[in-house]
């Protein structure tokens, strides 16, 4: 046999293989897994409201909030430093210390929110400077 027919038989073998792989890739998507559309691309977020009392939504009633007199007069430094941990990654808490990927965080009880000399608060944050951080304030912010 000569040289153009092991070449016509390559040639051919990778053409029968590339057929059959468009082929099948074709079955595959429009007879075996048929997937529909949806009439609108993308997912939908479903955020429950806020305002809506939490059993109408369906999901068990939690536990009344605890005073924050309550919590303060039994909170100890030992959990808070363990779970400031987290957040250590972003925020110091070292008198004058610099701001990291988020402000210092030293005084901040009773400070104006977004009031951190040379840190760059975002937009939603710098709407709310008006307020204080307060003791509650916090608390709710943690909590969330």
């Amino acid at each position: 046999m000569s040289a153009g027919y092991e070449f016509n038989k390559i040639a051919m073998a990778v053409l029968l293989v590339g057929t059959s792989t468009l082929g099948l890739s074709i079955i595959a998507n429009d007879v075996i897994f048929k997937v529909e559309k949806p009439a609108k691309p993308g997912f939908a977020v479903v955020v429950p409201d806020a305002k809506a009392p939490a059993a109408a939504a369906g999901a068990a009633p939690s536990a009344p909030a605890r005073p924050m007199s309550e919590v303060m007069a039994s909170a100890t430094a030992e959990p808070g430093a363990q779970v400031f941990r987290q957040c250590a990654s972003c925020h110091t808490i070292a008198k004058g210390g610099a701001n990291g990927v988020g402000p210092n965080l030293w005084g901040v009880v009773e400070r104006q929110k977004a009031s951190n000399a040379g840190f760059n608060y975002s937009a939603a944050a710098k709407a709310k400077a008006a307020d204080r951080w307060t003791f509650d304030a916090l608390f709710a912010y943690i909590e969330n």
